[in-house]
């Protein structure tokens, strides 16, 4: 036993020194893997005063300040008061916008966030991470990726909210708003790959379009995703678009991609279908809608470079203003 003993402290300690090699999601996916390992179970820390110790490191540091090009389109009907961009005098008050921070607290920068990751299964964490979604918009953030399979099956199992989490959040009633009194609605994710794609294809008739998608430059992203990852469809499911986006082209690559994409639409569409799908491009932007003959709606959306300056899709990603839609689908 004495012998054993030794064994495991020797394998803990080796994998404490490869854990400090590892930040943010990487730190996160490697303590999952190992934790089922007895030898390695005493890695992850679950104590919050772990992370109130780490997170202390971070209390006097100056505000991250977002760079102006990342706002300065604003410019023209908004002022910087305080660091904020706060909108001029509006007439109409049931459409005045709030203000936005023009800077990061440095808790919530990326370099605090890789450094907390290594506490992911304290409580306060799992707050803590909820809150990254609710920085400014204009924060250009890279907090990484997770793959969702991974994710349902260990991190992302259905539990409820902690007590800090409810302190901050209250259950959705979203599904609440139907008016049939029987109507009973599954508010869990699916487990698995097969299963999304199969509510993807029942609820936006993707055999009608799917194959015309090249994923090896568009992705689909948005309430879309979500919708077909819940086990019960959405309410307004009929009048969701399906939103596709090229995070890594130069404008005139983009317009080639998504004239390729019509191509093959309407060879799709000519096989099962007498009419023409519809093509819409927005002026003065890089946006085309086009219009199914199945009743589906594709958005083909340009991402720039100002908007994202290192163009990675977790920054595209943590720019989107609904905190719950920053999802992907890649395809596979």
């Amino acid at each position: 036993m004495g012998l054993n003993a030794k064994f495991i402290q020797v394998i803990g300690n080796v994998g404490y020194h490869l854990l400090n090699f590892l930040d943010g999601v990487d730190a996160v996916n490697y303590l999952e893997v190992v934790r089922t390992y007895l030898q390695f179970r005493s890695l992850a820390i679950v104590s919050d005063y772990e992370f109130l110790k780490i997170l202390k490191m971070f209390d006097h540091h100056q505000p991250i300040i977002v760079a102006k090009e990342m706002y300065q389109h604003y410019l023209h009907e908004c002022d910087v008061v305080d660091c904020r961009l706060v909108p001029f005098e509006q007439r109409d008050l049931l459409l005045k916008q709030p203000t936005q921070r023009l800077f990061v607290h440095q808790s919530f920068s990326i370099e605090a966030f890789n450094q907390l990751s290594k506490t992911y299964l304290t409580p306060i964490f799992q707050c803590y991470s909820r809150l990254l979604s609710f920085n400014t918009d204009f924060y250009c953030s890279n907090y990484g990726l997770i793959n969702y399979e991974f994710y349902a099956q260990t991190i992302g199992s259905n539990r409820d909210l902690n007590d800090h989490e409810k302190k901050f959040f209250k259950p959705s009633t979203f599904f609440q708003m139907r008016n049939d009194p029987n109507y009973q609605v599954n508010l869990t994710f699916v487990s698995n790959f097969n299963e999304f794609r199969k509510n993807f294809d029942n609820r936006f008739s993707s055999v009608h379009w799917i194959d015309a998608i090249d994923f090896s430059k568009f992705l689909i992203v948005g309430g879309s995703v979500i919708n077909a990852l819940c086990q019960s469809p959405f309410i307004d499911t009929r009048e969701q678009d399906i939103n596709l986006i090229y995070p890594s082209a130069y404008p005139i690559e983009f317009e080639a991609a998504v004239m390729k994409c019509i191509d093959v639409l309407q060879n799709i569409t000519s096989q099962y279908s007498k009419h023409q799908i519809i093509i819409e491009k927005t002026p003065g932007k890089l946006r085309f809608d086009i219009h199914l003959p199945c009743g589906v709606k594709l958005n083909f959306l340009y991402i720039t470079c100002l908007e994202h300056r290192n163009n990675s899709l977790s920054s595209i990603l943590d720019g989107f203003d609904i905190d719950l839609c920053q999802i992907a689908y890649t395809g596979s």
